[in-house]
């Protein structure tokens, strides 16, 4: 991954009080970790994952939590992962907070979408090989005879293949 969607998705976080961490070291987008501060300076954390660098992808993976973020069910959550007796009605407005959070991380993100886009490509060569094919008979004493003689009247433009023999095309990346 380039440094500079690094750079992005971090800036556009932290616009919204959001800090970015990469759970991986490559040069490769594909597991972020978002935590944002809300009313009293608590911490909320989550986590979203995508293939090699696809930001579109990413913003999905937002998307996909902020729309199943339960505020009531988060509460119930936290309350019985912390074995602490707190008041559930303010447990649930703090996690309604998180969620209007959420909601401005990923309007941000769905916002500056192209431009994440953009950040996210990188040049590559790739090389493509077309197949043309067509079946002409021609009179030899062997397949090796009539194949040499196709191959004469192909160099001599007497057979001239065109797109109604097309067959297929091969996409794969150019080394060199």
């Amino acid at each position: 991954m380039k440094q500079k969607i690094k750079e992005l998705v971090e800036k556009l976080a932290s616009e919204l009080n959001w800090s970015v961490s990469f759970k991986d070291s490559s040069d490769t987008l594909t597991h972020i970790i978002f935590t944002g501060k809300v009313v009293g300076g608590k911490e909320f954390e989550f986590d979203v994952e995508c293939d090699d660098n696809n930001t579109e992808e990413m913003i999905y993976n937002v998307r996909d939590y902020f729309e199943s973020f339960d505020p009531e069910e988060k509460a119930t959550s936290w309350i019985e992962s912390t074995h602490i007796a707190f008041n559930f009605e303010d447990v649930v407005r703090d996690m309604s907070s998180c969620r209007n959070h959420l909601g401005n991380l990923l309007s941000n993100l769905e916002d500056n979408s192209s431009s994440l886009y953009e950040a996210s490509l990188s040049k590559y060569k790739v090389q493509i090989t077309e197949t043309f094919q067509r079946v002409v008979e021609v009179d030899g004493y062997n397949i090796a005879h009539a194949c040499g003689i196709a191959n004469d009247m192909w160099d001599r433009d007497e057979i001239d293949l065109d797109l109604n023999d097309f067959k297929n095309a091969n996409f794969e990346p150019y080394e060199e």
